[in-house]
């Protein structure tokens, strides 16, 4: 069984050691406790972590790294069932300086999780034609990505606003080079984010890995107001 826990921390607390974190959740009829082992190590992204979003402007960076493939266990409890869970944990560290109501920040972000024990983010700025990524490798190396092509294969709406759905991706000399990323779900508006789980093809047809991709309205909306922020869904 295939289970991706997306982590926004709210009521929620993270304990580091020299071995890995302590992840501990709680909610209304759902409560998590997870043990992350540091796994990979940590990685720096783009240019040794400095990620510009999207324009070139040194008052629109941010720094940002991950731990990208960290093996999981614990226990999750939903509706008063408790489940033993096992798997791979990604965690992300970003923050600088950058205006999120600019809609010329706004990102397509895809995080991308192999079969084959490795990974790839992609920073994607489709309004910007400015892109940037990182391949984890197996080997617990890594290479900067700036030459790909995620094409969207369709669009979805919410709340008024327009987003991306089902992509093509290519990106030379990098794995088998071509993929399909397609919806398994129909995704979540979560405050300004649209947030959806997907499987990875390549071009055989094959599943290959798993995808979280995060989408921002600014993408593929000229004009957004904090109203998006306020409603529930």
């Amino acid at each position: 069984m295939k289970i991706i826990i997306f982590i926004l921390f709210r009521n929620a607390s993270v304990l580091k050691n020299e071995n890995g974190m302590k992840i501990d959740c709680f909610g209304d009829n759902f409560s998590f406790s997870l043990d992350l082992d540091y796994g990979k190590g940590a990685f720096w992204h783009c240019d040794n972590g400095k990620l510009f979003m999207g324009t070139e402007n040194e008052s629109q960076t941010t720094f940002y790294y991950s731990y990208t493939n960290m093996p999981t266990k614990g226990k999750l409890k939903l509706k008063g069932k408790e489940i033993e869970v096992k798997g791979s944990t990604w965690f992300d560290k970003q923050g600088g300086n950058f205006n999120f109501l600019d809609i010329h920040t706004h990102w397509e972000w895809f995080s991308m999780r192999f079969y084959d024990n490795e990974e790839i983010m992609l920073f994607n700025f489709p309004q910007q034609k400015y892109s940037d990524g990182t391949y984890i490798k197996k080997n617990c190396t890594s290479e900067r990505l700036t030459n790909y092509e995620m094409k969207p294969l369709g669009f979805v709406e919410k709340n008024g606003y327009k987003f991306s759905c089902e992509w093509e991706l290519k990106i030379p000399d990098i794995k088998e080079g071509n993929y399909k990323i397609v919806p398994i779900i129909d995704g979540q508006l979560n405050l300004a984010y649209f947030e959806q789980l997907c499987y990875i093809y390549n071009k055989n047809g094959d599943e290959v890995g798993l995808c979280f991709v995060e989408l921002l309205p600014g993408v593929y909306n000229k004009k957004i107001t904090g109203k998006l922020l306020m409603k529930k869904v």
